[in-house]
């Protein structure tokens, strides 16, 4: 919104960064339709939250397609593989 994220996005990021969790993994994903501008500043704040990033953001275009829902998926699982080793 306005080249910067939704205010509930914004709302709970910062929420979540002000308590301060620790040994957090994750990534990034948007659904734009003007700008795709949101996901490096979502990838900024992860990072200020030293999360561990699984790899790049996966960004789509209003409604995402079939081969990016299976790249959502498959981070997914890959996300969950890595909480069980951790």
């Amino acid at each position: 919104m306005n080249n910067n994220l939704f205010p509930s996005v914004a709302d709970m990021l910062y929420y979540v960064k002000g308590l301060k969790p620790k040994n957090l993994i994750g990534f990034a994903f948007e659904s734009y339709g003007w700008s795709d501008e949101s996901i490096t500043q979502i990838e900024e704040i992860l990072s200020e939250m030293k999360v561990e990033l699984t790899g790049p953001g996966i960004k789509a275009k209003y409604v995402p397609d079939a081969d990016i829902l299976k790249d959502c998926f498959n981070r997914g699982v890959e996300l969950a593989e890595k909480l069980k080793i951790g």
